[in-house]
């Protein structure tokens, strides 16, 4: 993984589609490559964050970037010589990053992890690097962005002298420099493996905590924009109960997805989802079960008010079970409206992250051990509205919905110093991630083709076939990117019914295609794809 090629700089447009694209793809070579965190991109394309590492390698933060149909422009690592990881990220006003994590080895504790966060630019450059922690392990595990244009901060630590972890919140400024932290002093383990900013400036932070039965409960806590605990919730049933995201909703309050074990097995556990008030109360709580194992990773609220789940789901058996990608969609009140699988369906296939996308489609990203790579490789799944991939390896499921009532107590109270943190120096690394595309398919509001007008192969790799079943009815031809600029221009003989057009050294993306003449106007997108 050390051994990367530098590449130029290149400043590179990347293209947004106005039809719906969803394909599948995979990333990386013969490392583990997975992905923890994806975004869509301001300028139409998508951002996703992870982590990658061979068997004789320590693992480094990658951020890679593609176009709107997936395919890479470049990847940036942040390489030290020891493991550090990749956790969240979210683009910031400046169309950068903020990227948090783990390093081992910094130079504020050596043999322990530190929380570690990472502000780039719109490349992916790095503009600063703060590293947080005490003489124990801290690991930040979810980032957002508060309303004063600093960062809101969420994961564990057990740097207090003991072997418990603690839940951590802190907020930090525009540059790094921290503002106030919290530990949770719960009597036993605890921690945030995810937080949010709320409509309110407020911040809401979730994971799980140890109850009195040795068994984990849901964790919520919420901290006013100065950082005073506002209220702390602990939410059980039998067995174990844990969140791996939260985010905050429209209407003031927070929607938790994670996981449910009655009896603490991997074989019987079931996504579980809670709405919350702003006030911290349960709104409604329900669990979602397919067959063996299903576990939800990310939740983000829509447009439209409804809710998407993403995650993963063993449906084969308890023995060599084969777990496969997850897309539930539920409305405001938690009823299902459409549930997919997705992957490899013969070896694992797990998601981590969701998010909704400009043509009101959605991106999943994780890690699939199929598809030719065993050691694991980044996947993205990008879908229509529905939650649908047509072409794409993809099944229907059935989850059943149980209304569950949760056990409501106390939470926590909180500590309040601040830990030792370091500014640190991040020489990043250019790299070309090698991709493989499994299927792709185009949804658009143009002109449908007739028997009078074929244009084909779309996606397209090299060579673009019009024809025409009459001669004189085009004159003109011209092909624009999707912010309409126009790439190519080229009149139309009179007797020509074939067209030939080389498209090898477009950029990849969606383009336009109109034909102009006495038959009127005829439009089509087409996707670029590769080389």
């Amino acid at each position: 993984m050390k051994k990367l090629l530098l590449l130029p700089i290149l400043f590179l447009f990347l293209l947004s589609a106005k039809g719906q694209i969803s394909y599948q793809i995979t990333y990386g070579d013969t490392t583990h490559y997975e992905v923890k965190a994806v975004i869509q991109n301001v300028n139409g394309g998508y951002a996703f964050l992870g982590s990658i590492y061979s068997p004789t390698d320590s693992s480094d933060i990658i951020l890679t970037f593609t176009d709107s149909v997936g395919s890479t422009i470049l990847s940036v690592v942040y390489s030290t010589p020891f493991n550090d990881y990749g956790f969240d990220m979210k683009q910031t006003p400046d169309g950068g990053f903020i990227i948090c994590g783990s390093t081992f080895g910094s130079s504020l504790h050596t043999t322990y992890n530190d929380a570690l966060l990472i502000k780039t630019d719109q490349l992916g450059f790095v503009q600063w690097v703060y590293e947080y922690g005490g003489a124990g392990n801290d690991e930040a595990y979810g980032v957002s962005l508060s309303k004063d244009h600093g960062y809101f901060v969420a994961g564990h630590t057990n740097s207090d002298g003991t072997l418990n972890n603690r839940g951590f919140a802190m907020k930090v400024d525009s540059n790094g420099v921290p503002v106030w932290y919290h530990t949770t002093s719960n009597s036993g383990s605890s921690r945030f493996l995810d937080g949010g900013t709320c409509t309110d400036s407020s911040f809401i932070a979730a994971g799980s905590t140890i109850n009195p039965g040795s068994y984990n409960d849901l964790f919520v806590v919420k901290y006013s924009n100065a950082g005073v605990p506002l209220w702390s919730h602990r939410f059980g049933l039998a067995g174990n109960q844990e969140s791996n995201a939260i985010k905050a909703t429209s209407d003031g309050g927070s929607i938790i997805a994670g996981i449910h074990s009655p009896d603490n097995s991997s074989n019987s556990t079931d996504m579980i989802v809670v709405k919350l008030s702003s006030s911290g109360s349960v709104d409604w709580s329900n669990t979602y079960n397919y067959q063996y194992e299903d576990r939800a990773t990310d939740i983000v609220q829509l447009t439209n008010g409804d809710y998407a789940i993403t995650g993963y789901s063993n449906g084969t058996d308890t023995i060599a079970p084969v777990r496969l990608v997850d897309f539930l969609k539920i409305n405001s009140l938690g009823n299902i409206r459409n549930e997919h699988v997705y992957g490899d369906f013969t070896i694992d296939n797990l998601s981590y992250s969701i998010s909704e996308t400009q043509d009101h489609g959605f991106i999943m990203g994780g890690v699939s051990g199929g598809f030719g790579n065993p050691n694991g490789s980044a996947y993205l799944i990008k879908t229509d509205s529905d939650g649908t991939a047509p072409a794409c390896p993809q099944n229907p499921v059935s989850f059943t919905l149980t209304q569950v009532t949760l056990l409501d107590s106390a939470g926590s109270d909180t500590t309040s110093t601040i830990p030792l943190y370091t500014i640190n120096t991040y020489s990043p690394i250019l790299s070309s991630i090698s991709f493989s595309l499994i299927c792709l398919s185009l949804k658009v509001d143009d002109q449908a083709e007739s028997a009078s007008i074929q244009v084909y192969p779309n996606p397209v790799k090299r060579e673009l076939n019009i024809h025409l079943s009459e001669s004189g009815i085009f004159t003109g031809l011209l092909i624009s990117d999707v912010y309409g600029r126009i790439i190519m221009k080229q009149k139309i003989q009179a007797d020509q019914t074939n067209l030939s057009i080389d498209m090898e050294n477009f950029t990849s993306g969606v383009y336009q295609v109109e034909l102009s003449g006495t038959a009127g106007r005829f439009v089509k997108k087409i996707v670029k794809v590769g080389k």
